[in-house]
């Protein structure tokens, strides 16, 4: 199999399943506009993953739309940096061509918190890291949050 520097310069969050909404790729194509339907896998400042049921190619330039537990995205433009075929579905990674700086600025201040709550659980010290002020809440599925709002 074959391995993929990760190039990354952004931290990405890992979006699960029960917070996961459908999203649309809008894939422009000389016979008109295409529609992909995708999910999100995981999210950053930089781009995201997600998941296909459609192949599309590499390089093409798309506009997304989604809206996720308070992120939404309306027409963000991205391309595809690489796609992976796996079992009948694609993994696609999309990188942010043009978003506005206060949502790049959220979504970075989430993997910041979301890798700090990750620490401090390490640490023993969850109890202390989840809380309603935490950019990741909307988002975040962890036991300790769970337990928190009970």
């Amino acid at each position: 199999m074959e391995k993929f520097a990760d190039r990354r310069k952004w931290q990405r969050v890992p979006i699960t399943a029960n917070v996961a909404k459908p999203m649309v790729l809008q894939i422009p194509s000389p016979e008109g506009e295409r529609t992909v339907p995708a999910i999100v896998i995981n999210l950053s400042a930089g781009g995201m993953c997600i998941l296909s049921f459609l192949p599309v190619e590499t390089k093409e330039s798309i506009k997304l739309n989604m809206e996720m537990n308070g992120i939404k995205m309306e027409n963000v433009e991205a391309r595809i940096a690489w796609t992976r075929e796996k079992s009948g579905t694609y993994l696609l990674g999309l990188e942010f061509c043009g978003i506005s700086r206060g949502l790049h600025k959220r979504l970075n201040a989430m993997a910041e918190d979301y890798f700090e709550c990750e620490e401090r659980i390490l640490k023993g010290q969850a109890y202390e890291a989840c809380h309603p002020d935490c950019s990741f809440w909307s988002l975040c599925t962890k036991t300790i949050r769970v337990k928190r709002q009970s």
